[in-house]
């Protein structure tokens, strides 16, 4: 395994806490949850949600037994405090990206933003252990998966093998590439034919594949990117 260098030690380090925090986080607002739906108060089970935690504990009208106020209270104070933590650690995060070229140069491409970037940089220390965009596409777990009968190769569905994380962040950056295609914002006909033929989220993965195959290239040969014919190509430096 390849040597990461102290930028990327420092970008994984940071990416695991905030993680570990995130975990926490939503554990923390599970258990909320569950402690309010015992008194009859059911909260979607959304992050952003969290607002409404902090009304039903305020509100007089919720009419809860003020020792259940108390210690509900006290768990509402932690997911903030988890929340302080998360912000401190991304404004951590935001200090490295600055400082490192790859990881700016990255962020370029659709779909790939701060997180998603620094992601890539913490858990791939050495894009050229993968020989082709391909196998770097398969590690993720991104690629459909071949089966083969009767001299017929047919795909299912992908492998969902290797880093998870990553591979939601690029499924969730390609959301909104998907959501522009469809609003014919995108003058690429090949973005365009495939939101019309397939649904949502298998469009979604499948840019997030071809995402994945410019990340590589772009770690793996350097260089910058160009936008043709609205989606990103690498041109090699």
């Amino acid at each position: 395994m390849a040597i990461k260098s102290s930028e990327q030690q420092a970008i994984t380090n940071l990416m695991k806490t905030r993680t570990l925090f995130i975990r926490q986080r939503t554990s923390a607002i599970n258990a909320l949850r569950g402690l309010l739906a015992e008194f009859g108060f059911v909260v979607p089970s959304r992050t952003i949600d969290v607002v409404k935690l902090k009304q039903i504990l305020s509100s007089d009208k919720s009419h809860l037994p003020e020792p259940a106020r108390t210690v509900l209270r006290s768990v509402y104070q932690h997911i903030d405090a988890i929340n302080e933590h998360i912000s401190g650690i991304e404004e951590s995060i935001d200090d490295q990206v600055k400082k490192d070229d790859a990881t700016q140069r990255l962020m370029t491409i659709p779909g790939v933003g701060k997180i998603t970037a620094a992601t890539v940089r913490a858990v791939v220390p050495d894009a050229t252990l993968f020989k082709t965009a391909r196998h770097f596409a398969s590690w993720l777990g991104i690629t459909p998966r071949s089966f083969s009968s009767g001299g017929k190769l047919s795909y299912g569905r992908i492998s969902k093998r290797g880093n998870g994380e990553l591979r939601k962040l690029l499924v969730i950056g390609a959301f909104p590439i998907v959501a522009r295609a469809r609003g014919r914002q995108s003058t690429n006909e090949w973005l365009y034919s495939l939101v019309k033929r397939k649904p949502y989220k298998v469009a979604a993965v499948a840019i997030a594949n071809r995402t994945a195959r410019i990340v590589w290239a772009l770690v793996t040969n350097g260089g910058v990117y160009s936008s043709t014919k609205g989606f990103p190509q690498p041109e090699l430096a």
